[in-house]
């Protein structure tokens, strides 16, 4: 047997019990929390059809029920190469994207692109959610 423990839904992430993760468990749940509060956010204070490019996406697609651009989806490919924040904003818009939910972690369809300055410039983006803890994600808006 690989663990014994019961497996349980508790905020919406199967959780396996302390017997096969007890090390990391605390760690685990701070970042299962972080996501959560982020996704939480966007469920109760977004418009339902409100477009999301997040990172990660399937927790934002099911959990908060909103739509969600794919970072891997080949239509960003023209925004992934462009440098210029006009227009980064410009394509984004063009695919609807109205939020953009950046992860408190190293990710490259995030890092190595506009993103990271779009986001902080106020001409494009307004930070509207920034989670508590090590694990904090934020969330923008574009602006129109």
């Amino acid at each position: 047997i690989l663990w014994s423990a019961p497996v349980s839904l508790r905020e919406g992430f199967a959780e396996l019990g302390p017997a096969l993760f007890h090390r990391d468990y605390p760690l685990r749940r701070s970042r299962e929390s972080a996501v959560m509060d982020a996704v939480r956010w966007v469920r109760d204070n977004t418009p339902a059809d409100a477009r999301i490019l997040a990172h990660p996406m399937s927790h934002f697609g099911f959990y908060a029920r909103r739509r969600v651009m794919a970072d891997l989806d080949p239509a960003l490919l023209p925004f992934y190469r462009t440098r210029d924040l006009a227009e980064a904003h410009r394509l984004l818009r063009a695919h609807g994207v109205d939020y953009v939910v950046a992860p408190p972690y190293s990710y490259a369809t995030f890092d190595n692109t506009a993103l990271p300055a779009l986001v902080l410039d106020p001409r494009y983006c307004e930070l509207v959610f920034a989670g508590e803890g090590e694990f904090s994600y934020r969330v923008y808006r574009l602006r129109r």
